[in-house]
């Protein structure tokens, strides 16, 4: 299998790799491709058993396989034993997937994991040139975010999840342990215990003893605020994270936040309540739902509204 597509050679290249098994894709499923099509300049593998035939976008490669074939070529490319019981484990090996499909990606310059919960706006608005000269990019400041982040396509970041000493535990186990988010940060950000104040002449002062970790603090983490209904303020003001979400010519805006745009928007705890700050009730907003999509592909794409009431026209 290839994978690329004709795209402006002025811009770095991106690819996003998505791994989704479940053998049906959730209701919401087209709205998150049409967000996809709407950046063309940027391009997504999708490793899948959910039926995909139907599907056709010049920046979208689907990878049908079974989850057991999955299983065995993530064990096999990286000599461990994968074979979770629960999907959700995929989210722990999502910093071996630039070594694991690392044939598939060669043409781009930056590849990146992510969620399909969420709709994205105009990605290249944020993923600036500027942006771009980092080595990696994270929607939030203080982890590597799960449901985006991005990565330099070279040789020692593809391997970097080697650099944490139990990683190979930390697959073969059942336990989901956040290891995308979470314990891969480690790796690159160390050590991670002390004050923000004192932090950064930390980091010197450890790059100065050790030049060649350098290249592992030219970090962009900034804080998107793309998921609402997490515990904590929204860009650092008083008021309850927006409810209300628009999506419209590529664009991701709220009803609370006038016009600026958002990178995307992660509608995590509209669906779950897994992560879902408790002031806001004890069941997601959509679990009590007979539908969350309540309009047509026509009609959304003309624009949409994402709120506790489900996917909605304008």
């Amino acid at each position: 299998m290839s994978v690329g597509f004709a795209i402006n050679h002025d811009m770095k290249k991106i690819v996003i790799i998505i791994e989704y098994f479940g053998e049906a894709w959730p209701e919401w499923i087209e709205l998150f491709f049409l967000s996809c099509r709407k950046n063309p300049s940027i391009n997504w593998l999708i490793h899948t058993d959910c039926p995909c035939d139907q599907y056709s976008y010049p920046n979208i490669t689907f990878s049908k396989m079974t989850w057991e074939s999955y299983k065995r070529h993530i064990s096999d490319r990286l000599q461990i034993t994968f074979n979770p019981n629960n999907n959700y484990k995929l989210c722990d090996i999502r910093p071996a997937l630039g070594f694991v499909w690392e044939k598939d990606i060669a043409s781009y310059d930056f590849y990146g994991y992510g969620d399909i919960d969420l709709i994205y706006g105009n990605l290249r608005a944020f993923l600036t040139n500027s942006v771009l000269q980092y080595n990696v990019i994270s929607t939030h400041e203080w982890c590597f975010s799960g449901h985006l982040s991005l990565f330099k396509n070279e040789s020692w970041i593809r391997n970097s999840f080697r650099d944490f000493s139990n990683w190979r535990q930390i697959f073969e186990s059942q336990t989901h342990f956040r290891f995308d988010e979470d314990y891969y940060f480690r790796v690159f950000v160390k050590p991670n215990r002390f004050s923000k104040s004192h932090f950064s002449l930390i980091i010197r002062l450890l790059d100065l003893i050790n030049p060649l970790r350098a290249k592992y603090r030219k970090l962009y983490m900034k804080e998107q605020f793309t998921t609402p209904l997490v515990p904590g303020l929204w860009e650092e003001l008083p008021v309850k994270h927006s409810h209300t979400w628009f999506w419209r010519d590529g664009a991701i805006t709220n009803k609370d936040n006038g016009s600026r745009e958002f990178m995307y928007l992660h509608f995590m705890n509209f669906a779950s309540a897994r992560y879902m700050d408790s002031s806001y009730g004890e069941y997601a907003p959509w679990s009590s739902l007979k539908s969350v999509v309540n309009l047509n592909q026509f009609e959304a794409e003309k624009g949409f509204c994402i709120s506790l009431d489900g996917f909605s026209k304008f």
